[in-house]
């Protein structure tokens, strides 16, 4: 019986140590999501841009708007449009 409670000590103190953990870390994880969300949203115009010119020569012209819709981004984040 001792044994077993030591072994539920030494897990409720490990996941102790994992919250507390990850309590301090999360200000970092906050500023990696949003640089990450930044560099996401970067690429995703760049890359609709790249990926109309690319299929413009291969067979045309092709004419679209890339741009990001701003009332879409607003629904995204949370902000009422």
């Amino acid at each position: 019986m001792a044994v077993v409670g030591l072994v539920l000590l030494i897990a409720s103190a490990n996941i102790a140590n994992l919250l507390a953990r990850a309590a301090a870390r999360q200000r970092e994880i906050s500023i990696r999501l949003a640089i990450g969300a930044a560099a996401g949203l970067i690429f995703a115009v760049w890359g609709s841009r790249l990926l109309v010119r690319f299929l413009s020569k291969a067979g045309g012209e092709i004419q679209l708007d890339t741009a990001p819709d701003l009332h879409v981004l607003a629904f995204t984040a949370g902000w009422p449009c």
